[in-house]
């Protein structure tokens, strides 16, 4: 019983640590890698698949805040393209600003899922 009851609780302490949510910000980013043209513009983003190279909390534009993506501040940066679906699942966004650059499409309904 106690080890079930330890078992309950160390599920409960992962999902509030967001380990989980951490490997959705890796991939987030690394959809926004893929989906536009950020790569080529000298700007820190690299990706291996669904893994950023490097600590993305030091790519140009992002700001972290216990290694959780919270600001993604990219205004005027001659960035094309869309924005991807996962980007709703970067949980502790507060701040997006992709103003006068050239993304086509709407924003991703998933953005609605976004409580920051």
């Amino acid at each position: 019983m106690f080890s079930i009851l330890l078992l309950a609780l160390f599920s409960v302490f992962s999902s509030l640590a967001g380990g989980e949510s951490i490997a959705e910000d890796h991939a987030a980013v690394c959809d926004i890698v893929a989906a536009t043209n950020i790569a080529s513009l000298n700007m820190g983003w690299e990706c291996s698949g669904h893994v950023s190279v490097g600590d993305y909390c030091a790519w140009e534009g992002i700001s972290c805040c216990n290694d959780r993506l919270t600001k993604i501040i990219l205004k005027r940066k001659g960035i094309s393209g869309t924005l991807p679906e996962s980007i709703g699942s970067l949980l502790w966004l507060g701040t997006l600003n992709i103003q006068e650059n050239n993304f086509h499409g709407g924003f991703p309904s998933s953005v609605g899922q976004l409580t920051n």
